[in-house]
């Protein structure tokens, strides 16, 4: 963001003013302030207590709300860079100010339009469909995790549904936590259910599942005391990992969504079903395990050691194919 910023004030400035070095560094310096200005806001918007607060809210609302802040953050970015550079701290209120300042109030809205819209659909969702990279379906190794709060009904009928409904936010809140700091897609929230998938890459991304799922189980640890005093209750939740191949493509016309078609996502359901009947916290295939032999442990980062418990071979409801199934329990924690 910074090199954008002061890239783009810089040719901002080159273009409305003059062709000199001299004012590319000035419109830089005023870039750098003020997207400064706005990381600062964007880290305590999500960090702090308006990452809540913004819930309450419409869409609009925010944008507009985003609209003002960003507004602020650039004439403050302005002067901060007047005065770094060593410049009137006042601006001169000429053509070329107001063309900056209409062309800031366009890049603000755009900005806050599509900031919403992104978090609205999800990281990276609204990218695919800006760019098309699904309009025609293509193949691709995916790996799924299934995460569902253990239960709900009971929950639900013990909390009310307004108060269950806060309660599953607060819990997908965490969860949306764990997705960030392992680089997963929340491909789509089923009720008390949420599917995170990752594509299968060299990069050794089989271990990004398990890490998410661990990793959330520590956020919900972290929280317990804030869910016991609220609610009277801390989260229980299992989950299923499975990889392989599926097609990838838009589904939908006056509603689009970026659809998830094979197998793999129909035998990662049947694993939770597994997770449930057997009460293990977190169930993975053996395809999915296919580099690690049975007894053996896994080191997650950030996680610590992980058991594997071999569950023995099944024939998943539906299914023709034996599948041999892993139960993960984690045996320590370093953080």
């Amino acid at each position: 963001m910074l090199l954008i910023g002061a890239t783009l004030g810089g040719v901002f400035a080159v273009l409305t003013v003059r062709r000199t070095f001299d004012l590319f560094l000035f419109g830089a310096a005023d870039g750098i302030c003020i997207s400064l200005m706005i990381i600062l806001y964007r880290l305590y918007r999500y960090e702090g207590f308006l990452r809540t607060s913004s819930k309450r809210y419409g869409f609009l609302v925010r944008v507009l709300v985003n609209f003002l802040v960003y507004s602020a953050c650039f004439f403050s970015g302005s002067v901060l860079g007047r005065l770094i550079s060593a410049r009137n701290w006042l601006p001169v209120f000429d053509g070329q100010f107001f063309a900056s300042v209409g062309f800031m109030l366009f890049v603000v809205l755009m900005v806050s339009f599509f900031l919403e819209m992104n978090r609205l659909l999800g990281p990276r969702v609204l990218l695919n469909f800006v760019r098309g990279n699904y309009r025609q379906p293509v193949e691709e190794d995916r790996i799924f995790l299934f995460v569902d709060l253990a239960n709900s009904t009971a929950l639900a009928e013990k909390l009310g549904n307004a108060r269950y409904m806060a309660f599953l936010n607060q819990f997908f809140q965490r969860l949306a936590l764990a997705s960030m700091a392992t680089d997963a897609e929340i491909y789509k929230y089923i009720g008390d259910e949420a599917i995170l998938t990752w594509k299968n890459t060299p990069a050794d991304m089989d271990l990004s599942a398990a890490r998410c799922f661990f990793l959330f189980d520590q956020y919900i640890q972290e929280s317990k005391d804030e869910f016991l005093k609220t609610y009277g209750v801390v989260p229980q939740f299992r989950g299923a990992i499975h990889e392989g191949v599926v097609i990838v493509g838009e589904l939908g016309k006056e509603k689009l969504e970026i659809a998830f078609i094979g197998d793999v996502v129909n035998s990662t359901a049947r694993l939770m079903d597994l997770a449930r009947d057997g009460d293990h916290q977190l169930v993975a295939s053996e395809h999915f395990l296919k580099e690690v032999a049975s007894g053996e442990a896994l080191l997650i980062p950030d996680v610590g050691t992980v058991k594997l418990k071999a569950l023995g071979v099944f024939r998943l409801r539906g299914k023709i194919k034996q599948t041999r199934a892993y139960a993960l329990e984690r045996q320590d924690i370093s953080i």
